[in-house]
């Protein structure tokens, strides 16, 4: 249970870079409202949880247990509701570096969500330095949590359920990212169609053999399953009103964790690009091309790819004469990340290559 100082410390020293802390610009903190806040544990600090899973029927299943530290979040969080009164916990996971909130404020209040944030932080704080006086006679003058937090806004009816499972389910992607690393890298994803259908293939979809069109990715496969993918696509036919929403709503995918999914081929969309690699956003790329053996993307891309920010979706075959970027095929790659960004988790198979 004791920290680690010296990573505490270099942690603690070391520059904020995470632009998706901010607060939403155009929203009221005080209003009567559902948030999924995340924080993160400070370098150094003691896991908060531990992880176990395996495979049982072809199905991975993955379960976190609380440390002594991570049941005294738990009190934390329910301490936190008790003193603002106006607030409830509609759910909660306590990851081993994370923690996720679903919190609800129910009218109209006079004081800001980051109060309620700093209480909780707070109230962690005191726990833990009571258990380390207690246990170790030791006097820690720090915090558990890294600093700031992210918050996500429910702006969309039905999104409480999405978040629901998508926080429940944190365990289970946990355990595929640490025990099947190259799972994230190269693989074939396969999607249900009707008949028919470029690439069509039989693949099991809930005990049935159904017809799947397929397509290759590279990166981190798991960004498929984020609840929140919002679609980035720009047209000189959009109104002034249209686009300053879009634009507002690609910002906040960036700033809350959202994904952006598109081919980004107009100059608009690829700002946005830029916008969410520079901001710590995360993107699922539409491409018109295939991956060819031991294909590398460039530079630019490499470090979201190793922070599990950045997803390449392109046709299931590589072709290696130059591809000219029509109209129809824009509109085909338009369509497609249409059809990425509505997809649920359970809704495509993805296999290793």
């Amino acid at each position: 249970m004791l920290p680690d100082m010296a990573a505490y410390m270099a942690g603690v020293t070391k520059p904020i870079t995470n632009k998706c802390l901010r607060r939403a610009e155009w929203h009221d903190y005080r209003s009567k409202c559902i948030y999924m806040l995340t924080l993160m544990k400070a370098e150094g600090i003691p896991p908060f949880s531990t992880l176990s899973g395996g495979v049982e029927d072809g199905k991975v299943k993955a379960i976190v247990r609380n440390t002594r530290l991570g049941h005294h979040i738990g009190r934390a969080m329910r301490s936190m509701t008790s003193h603002y009164v106006e607030t409830r916990l509609l759910q909660y996971v306590i990851m081993p570096d994370h923690v996720h909130m679903l919190v609800e404020v129910m009218k109209q209040v006079e004081y800001h969500l980051s109060q309620v944030v700093k209480f909780f932080k707070a109230e962690c704080v005191g726990r833990y330095r009571e258990i380390l006086q207690m246990d170790y006679d030791f006097k820690f003058e720090g915090t558990v949590f890294a600093k700031g937090y992210n918050d996500r806004i429910l702006m969309r009816q039905g999104q409480l359920q999405v978040l629901f499972d998508y926080m429940r389910d944190n365990p289970r992607r946990l355990y595929l990212r640490r025990s099947f690393p190259q799972y994230f890298c190269n693989g074939l994803l396969c999607i249900p169609i009707g008949s028919g259908g470029s690439g069509a293939d039989k693949v099991s979809f809930d005990g049935e053999k159904t017809e799947s069109e397929r397509f290759s990715v590279y990166g981190n496969m798991l960004l498929l399953e984020n609840p929140y993918k919002v679609v980035v696509r720009f047209s000189r036919k959009f109104s002034e009103e249209k686009l300053a929403v879009d634009k507002q709503s690609w910002k906040e995918a960036i700033r809350s964790g959202g994904v952006l999914v598109s081919p980004f081929i107009h100059p608009v969309e690829k700002e946005f690009l830029h916008m969410a690699l520079d901001d710590g956003g995360k993107v699922i790329i539409i491409c018109e091309n295939g991956f060819p053996q031991r294909w590398k993307p460039s530079r630019g891309y490499i470090q979201a790819l190793t922070e599990g920010r950045l997803l390449f979706v392109g046709p299931e075959d590589y072709t290696a004469a130059k591809i000219e970027l029509t109209r129809q095929l824009s509109m085909a790659m338009n369509a497609r990340a249409e059809q990425i960004a509505a997809m649920s988790a359970g809704s495509y198979r993805l296999r290793r290559k």
